[in-house]
């Protein structure tokens, strides 16, 4: 989760939009959750 965010911010993504099956939908959970909680993605 941390990597996928901190990928996000370097390429300066405002949004993103996760496919796939099984773990997927946690997988965006997770980054979700942890975006919402961190001041850097808060901007």
């Amino acid at each position: 989760v941390d990597l996928l965010l901190h990928f996000c911010l370097e390429m300066g993504f405002s949004s993103v939009v996760l496919v796939g099956h099984d773990d997927g939908g946690l997988l965006a959970l997770k980054a979700a959750e942890r975006a919402r909680t961190c001041s850097r993605f808060m901007q």
